[in-house]
């Protein structure tokens, strides 16, 4: 059973039951990129990024190419605290990608840690958010490849209102583009990107976005949408409220 306040300016839960909506919900804003490319084998590769602002969320697309693309990341840390992962596919031959993310990060300059079986020369991008869910990720997710220098469509989902969409990817030879309602962050060797919306996405349903590739280029991507933070109540608070059965 559902209920909702009278005037149906608030909601007496997170998530209005009736519309699947978060109530008062606040606006998701990028906060910060960092990028590293690690020049010397290693089993552990510690790379900084700095997070701020309120309800904040971080995610980390990170490429191997070793051990012929196993699986070769056993952990990934921020500021000593355990990263979740998502999903880990092959992008293309022998090359793996991966996506770790982090719901409530702390705030200032910490170190991403990650961790391999085997010597390793990652290629690790990481984006920040504020004002996004601190409850659960993700709304929704999936992953696609493409062969042969077609773009790389990455379509996904969202069952709330208002996510961004984000997503990392990887070409193994042309440089991606952003397409159509896509913004690249990676600045420097943009085979390995993480990219997002730049912007709520309304209404709920199938989202994506595009990175164009060319050549004969054969690339693959994860993509997963976030929902945003349900702000506090403002204002007087109606009393009466409607049931629903």
């Amino acid at each position: 059973m559902a209920f909702r306040n009278a005037d149906r300016s608030t909601c007496n839960d997170t998530v209005d039951s009736i519309t699947g909506n978060y109530c008062n919900e606040m606006s998701i804003a990028f906060d910060a990129f960092s990028q590293y490319d690690e020049a010397t084998p290693r089993t552990t590769i510690t790379n900084p990024h700095t997070c701020a602002g309120a309800n904040r969320f971080l995610y980390v697309h990170i490429l191997t190419s070793e051990s012929s693309g196993a699986d070769i990341i056993t952990s990934m840390t921020y500021n000593g605290v355990t990263m979740t992962r998502l999903n880990s596919i092959l992008a293309a031959t022998s090359q793996r990608t991966y996506f770790y993310y982090l719901i409530a990060p702390a705030t200032g300059t910490n170190n991403i840690v990650t961790t391999t079986t085997v010597n390793s020369q990652p290629s690790i991008r990481g984006s920040s958010f504020t004002n996004a869910n601190q409850t659960s990720f993700p709304d929704a997710s999936s992953s696609n490849t493409a062969t042969g220098g077609a773009n790389l469509v990455l379509t996904v989902t969202t069952v709330a209102d208002n996510c961004w969409i984000l997503a990392g990817a990887r070409s193994n030879s042309t440089a991606f583009t952003a397409g159509a309602s896509t913004t690249i962050r990676t600045t420097a060797a943009i085979n390995d990107v993480t990219a997002d919306s730049n912007a709520a996405r309304t209404p709920a349903g199938s989202q994506s976005l595009t990175l164009v590739t060319g050549g004969s280029s054969n690339s693959g991507g994860i993509v997963a949408s976030l929902a945003p933070a349900a702000a506090a109540p403002t204002g007087n608070r109606n009393t009466g409220f409607f049931m629903f059965g």
